[in-house]
């Protein structure tokens, strides 16, 4: 029976939104394409007989005691309830958490929506930080209206590596519907929408887009799909990063979703970015893209073909936690013994902020690891660990006589990786 028990779903006693609390097993990997980084187990009895699942519980809107947000937080805290050991509330609570600082707002029950402070309330109620990013202030220039594109699968791949799941908002557009724009089955006020981002499609062997136009290549960039618990379609549910351009209320940046349109069809609703909220660790005080904009400059410097072989990185950009890298330090074959004694013993803080830097997906250069700990007015740098040698070499002779050879033209999180790099690298030639 455990072979094949694939979950469970509670069904409410209501006239409407039955589904309570479901836990369904996921797809499959695909050969490592689908991910699902923040998967739990989940455990059942039937009639003496234990079961159990991998997932991330999930259940329906009932606008009598929460809304859609309130929903979305309560799978964020399935994930972070346990990676943060933090009580999980109810939906009926988090409603009540949300709206306790704006009695005069709007009815605690029913209820049809809840505001980003309100959500941020409900967020700081069990013990940790809420963190905003406003996807939609981003969109600024016709020519990079994939910027958006970028900073949503690069935010959502950086903190899902490190098992937090993220709350994305956007607005639904029906690309169907006649003059307003609005799907008829959506109220004016329901247009605006919440999920819970769970997990992400990885395309393998595939080259990833340039970030604004520019050599710098990330390993989000190659993300095709996310997956998240949409109480309007259900678990896993698969939202597409498939540039088609409708023009949909001046963005022309949507992804695709699985909600039918007035004419009970799917296909043609779209969803336009709008915020991320990310419920986080006091500790975590760096954000993804801090550590972003240092990395793109630095890769900035790195004039592909100017100097020998010289080629072009992907920069694989996640936040992590220092056992989980310890970890991944003592089994990896690219690395010395002395190199891996001393990092592994080595006092670190307890996040970290990874910038991998690699070739064609699967030959590793070198990490540069940043304190996330750390103020934002810090050093931040925290180490270089080099699994290919004889390149960090080649850099540093590069540094030596490439035209930004004066310091001067670096932050101090960039002298700090050169320093590290002309420290660190063997003397040598390559």
């Amino acid at each position: 029976m455990q072979e094949g028990y694939i979950g469970f779903i509670v069904v409410k006693p209501l006239p409407l939104t039955i589904i309570g609390k479901t836990c369904l097993k996921t797809y499959d990997d695909d050969g490592g394409r689908r991910n699902y980084p923040i998967v739990r187990t989940y455990k059942a009895n039937l009639f003496g007989i234990p079961l159990h699942t991998k997932t991330i519980a999930y259940q329906e809107q009932d606008s009598t005691v929460s809304a859609c947000a309130s929903t979305a937080i309560w799978a964020a805290f399935q994930g972070t309830g346990i990676l943060f050991q933090h009580q999980i509330p109810s939906p009926v609570e988090i409603t009540k958490a949300a709206t306790y600082h704006t009695p005069f707002s709007n009815r605690h029950f029913p209820n049809k929506g809840l505001s980003i402070e309100q959500m941020a309330h409900a967020v700081r109620n069990v013990g940790l930080e809420p963190f905003l990013i406003d996807v939609s202030k981003v969109v600024t220039n016709p020519r990079k209206k994939f910027l958006s594109y970028h900073l949503c699968k690069g935010t959502a791949y950086a903190y899902l590596k490190a098992k937090i799941p993220l709350i994305f908002g956007f607005k639904l557009h029906d690309t169907t519907s006649y003059g307003s724009g609005i799907n008829p089955r959506f109220m004016q006020s329901q247009s605006k929408h919440a999920v819970t981002i769970t997990g992400y499609s990885l395309k393998p062997k595939t080259k990833p887009d340039k970030f604004f136009e520019q050599d710098f290549y990330l390993t989000s960039s190659r993300i095709d799909e996310i997956y998240v618990h949409d109480d309007g379609v259900g678990p896993f549910a698969r939202m597409k990063f498939d540039k088609i351009e409708p023009t949909v209320l001046g963005r022309t940046d949507s992804l695709s979703t699985s909600w039918i349109n007035h004419n009970d069809t799917s296909g043609d609703v779209r969803a336009i970015p709008e915020i991320l909220l990310i419920a986080l660790n006091h500790k975590i005080r760096i954000p993804y893209n801090r550590i972003l904009n240092i990395i793109r400059e630095f890769n900035s410097y790195l004039v592909p073909g100017y100097y020998n072989s010289i080629t072009t990185i992907e920069w694989d950009i996640h936040l992590i936690e220092i056992s989980e890298y310890k970890n991944f330090i003592l089994h990896t074959p690219n690395i010395n013994e002395e190199e891996r004694f001393r990092l592994v013993t080595k006092d670190l803080p307890k996040y970290l902020w990874r910038a991998l830097a690699k070739v064609d997906d699967n030959v590793l250069l070198f990490d540069i690891l940043f304190d996330a700990t750390d103020i934002e007015q810090g050093e931040l740098f925290n180490d270089l660990v080099i699994f290919e040698s004889s390149y960090v070499e080649l850099l540093k002779t590069y540094f030596t006589y490439c035209p930004y050879n004066s310091k001067t033209v670096f932050s101090p999180p960039e002298k700090a990786i050169l320093s590290a790099i002309e420290n660190h690298a063997p003397n040598e030639k390559p």
